[in-house]
């Protein structure tokens, strides 16, 4: 009876131990993670209007409850003028890829072409996607990716109104 209760106490003891160990390594995963997107928010060359917003957007814990990883790979769909793009090129540059797809001209002209997103790839070139009475038409879609981690998508809808149904 008593190795039975120590058998227990013993296996308590390694489950909580075990789940001490996962705590701390997701905890250094998040602190990487929160490092690296502070270095992205604070870099010189993004625009003082996008680091404006940062505080009403929360990127740090918006892509902390969505799992970012920097090893990951990610497709931001409809990346419009690239704010998010400019915080996740940087943290997926070196261990991860970014792909954006769908909607990709203001971020093609006004942030791939500058210094440190030249490994972003640019999915679904030729795919034709109009907005048309209120719904999004997307024609041809095929991003010609396998695998991904994570397909992120923001603020898309937030145009639309009662006068677009």
């Amino acid at each position: 009876m008593v190795s039975r209760s120590l058998s227990r106490v013993f296996i308590a003891l390694a489950f909580v131990a075990l789940s001490i160990g996962g705590a701390q390594a997701t905890a250094a995963e998040a602190s990487e993670l929160q490092t690296a997107l502070e270095s992205a928010m604070a870099d010189s060359a993004r625009p003082d209007a996008d680091k404006a917003r940062d505080k009403n957007r929360k990127p740090i814990e918006t892509l902390e409850f969505f799992g970012l990883e920097s090893d990951m790979r990610v497709v931001e769909l409809l990346p419009g003028g690239g704010w998010y793009t400019r915080l996740l090129a940087p943290v997926l540059r070196e261990r991860g890829e970014l792909f954006v797809a769908l909607g990709t001209t203001g971020v093609e002209n006004r942030v791939l072409n500058q210094d440190g997103f030249d490994k972003v790839e640019v999915l679904a070139k030729n795919t034709k996607f109009e907005r048309r009475g209120g719904l999004a038409h997307i024609e041809g879609l095929n991003l010609g990716v396998k695998r991904v981690d994570m397909v992120l998508t923001f603020r898309n809808l937030h145009n639309f109104d009662e006068s677009s149904r």
